[in-house]
């Protein structure tokens, strides 16, 4: 009988032999477990992990029991697509034949969409073709998927397709001016602008000051007689303004 793995974590049903899992949270050590035979050796090894593209890092999961019948995967740091692949010797040798091979993919992270054309959606893993079987929707007859990750890929398209078809529906409401104005004053808040703003209240306007993006601050964007007047409200450890400091006003224009 060929080797399987069954993977399980504390919270989450109990695992199938041979079927990939996306049911797992991170912080959670997943248990790979070998079934089908008494093997003499085992060797599992880690294929794949996530990567955290903004951070510029790799998840730094590893095995607890490389040489094990079971080993736990862990840490479970990173939100994505795992891969693990266990040889065994049946009598002939470490992964000697088909049989003596399993491959198997989990996610672990956020649930993801039910819907295909919705996020959070899963990375397959790199190298992944078939290893991620895990049971499909209803709507897809609720087997397992026997596309691998074709599955996925097709999804992924959906989310563009989708987000496109939102793009062509915005409706412009106005249009992003900029405006430089000099500090005349130490403590000035108060800039007018030359056109009237789309809308009042405490959004669409950015201040930048000698060309660095002042942050953590409230805008209070107003209309006046002829024009908009924007009124910076200081927080945190923001300087006050200094006079002959270029200010650049960023706003929308009715």
């Amino acid at each position: 009988m060929a080797v399987q793995i069954t993977l399980n974590q504390a919270g989450a049903p109990a695992g199938v032999p041979g079927q990939a899992r996306e049911d797992f949270a991170t912080g959670l050590a997943v248990v790979a477990t070998s079934s089908g035979g008494a093997y003499t050796a085992y060797q599992w090894e880690l294929l794949d992990v996530p990567t955290d593209y903004v951070a510029v890092s790799h998840s730094i999961a590893g095995l607890s029991a490389p040489g094990g019948a079971a080993t736990n995967i862990l840490p479970i740091d990173l939100t994505g697509t795992y891969k693990l692949r266990l040889s065994v010797d049946s009598g002939s040798g470490l992964g000697a034949t088909a049989d003596d091979v399993a491959e198997i993919t989990f996610y672990a992270g956020a649930a993801l969409a039910a819907l295909s054309y919705q996020l959070p959606r899963r990375k397959p893993a790199f190298g992944e073709k078939l290893e991620h079987n895990v049971s499909q929707a209803a709507g897809l007859g609720g087997i397992i998927n026997w596309r691998g990750w074709a599955e996925e890929l097709d999804r992924w398209f959906d989310v563009i397709i989708q987000l496109y078809a939102d793009m062509v529906t915005i409706k412009s409401i106005g249009t992003w001016i900029c405006e430089q104005q000099l500090v005349i004053a130490d403590g000035q808040t108060v800039f007018d602008t030359v056109h009237d703003v789309t809308h009042i209240g405490k959004t669409c306007a950015h201040f930048f000051v000698n060309g660095l993006e002042i942050p953590k601050d409230e805008y209070n964007v107003t209309t006046v007689a002829g024009h908009g007047r924007v009124t910076l409200v200081l927080a945190g450890t923001t300087p006050p303004m200094v006079t002959g400091w270029e200010v650049e006003i960023r706003y929308l224009q009715v």
